[in-house]
């Protein structure tokens, strides 16, 4: 037990070394990202809350929240995800920020959300916390049939050599891969499972056949599947 505490501390590292690093965001000048996302966001809190003296709990709340972006250093994150709403508005496409964002009041004071997360006493910490590992996760919903020109937005938004649609990528296991080649030489369904069941999980094979052979060495691709509403976005090229 010692021994494997030992291993966990060696092995144990930091996430942020792997955290999402997004691309500059182009602010008005004399703006930082933060101090722009905080000059949009009061400016939607006038528009949901009216002015600061006649609702002090919700612009505290906005105070807080705005706090501890910045402090997590993700006001970025949040200016990309009001310009994929904004141009939404816009373009009279509809669209809806759902999830644990709705326990944001900087979400519904940007028009990402439309629940006003202080009437309902919706938590913010379980949205974003420094407890929390990684990103907010803001999930925005589109309609179908208007998704495409969203998605050539952001194309031209980032440039199509700093953005990309993300895929899954299904590669053969040595078992799937035996029945496949199987299949394909005419064998029954009885024979290829009798084949693919002699081939260990991750490879290894117990009788060596010039069939089962090939097949544990292949992790060719076998199917690609696109989000159909996935992207990912780097400061650097491609």
């Amino acid at each position: 037990m010692a021994r494997a505490a030992e291993l966990g501390k060696e092995l144990a590292f930091d996430l942020q070394l792997v955290a999402p690093n997004l691309p500059d965001w182009e602010v008005p000048a004399g703006h930082t990202e933060m101090s722009w996302l905080r000059e949009l966001t009061m400016k939607g809190a006038l528009r949901r809350y009216g002015p600061r003296a006649a609702a002090t709990k919700a612009y505290d709340q906005l105070d807080r929240e705005l706090k501890m972006i910045d402090e997590l250093g993700f006001p970025g994150y949040f200016l990309i995800v009001h310009d994929i709403v904004s141009f939404c508005h816009r373009e009279r496409i509809f669209c809806q920020g759902r999830g644990s964002a709705a326990n944001s009041a900087v979400c519904y004071a940007l028009g990402i959300t439309n629940v006003d997360a202080v009437e309902h006493g919706l938590l913010f910490e379980r949205f974003l916390a420094p407890e929390r590992d990684g990103p907010p996760d803001i999930d925005v919903d589109i309609e179908s049939d208007e998704r495409e020109r969203v998605i050539q937005h952001v194309y031209e938004k980032y440039g199509r050599e700093h953005t990309a649609q993300v895929a899954n990528v299904i590669s053969y296991r040595p078992r799937s891969a035996v029945r496949d080649i199987a299949k394909a030489f005419g064998f029954s369904p009885g024979q290829q499972d009798a084949w693919s069941k002699q081939i260990d999980r991750w490879g290894a094979s117990r009788p060596s056949t010039s069939t089962t052979s090939r097949a544990t060495s292949s992790s060719s691709p076998t199917n690609c599947r696109r989000s159909p509403g996935t992207w990912a976005s780097t400061p650097a090229a491609w």
